[in-house]
């Protein structure tokens, strides 16, 4: 499964997601119960949640929510911090 983000605005992102059937044989009726299945779920889970989130995030900058980031997290964390203290080393901001 794969899902990926694109950002479009500061409001709006591209969301694209895959997933793999592991039987390489399936008939066309399979096929079309599982890509159904994927669209199911993405509309009445995914999205509803991402949505939810868009709302209460709102204009609001990533590090004025106080995020409290899984370990997973800690290299989008770190990537993030570096380009802000680049950003603001460029803007004459530090």
């Amino acid at each position: 499964m794969l899902h990926l983000f694109t950002p479009e605005t500061a409001g709006s992102t591209h969301y694209f997601y895959i997933s793999s059937m592991a039987q390489q044989d399936a008939t066309s009726e399979q096929f079309d119960a599982f890509t159904d299945a994927l669209a199911r779920v993405f509309n009445s889970e995914d999205k509803p949640m991402i949505d939810t989130q868009q709302q209460r995030i709102g204009a609001h900058e990533f590090s004025e929510l106080r995020p409290a980031p899984l370990r997973i997290d800690k290299a989008a964390v770190l990537a993030r911090r570096t380009l802000d203290r680049m950003a603001q080393l460029e803007t004459g901001e530090v």
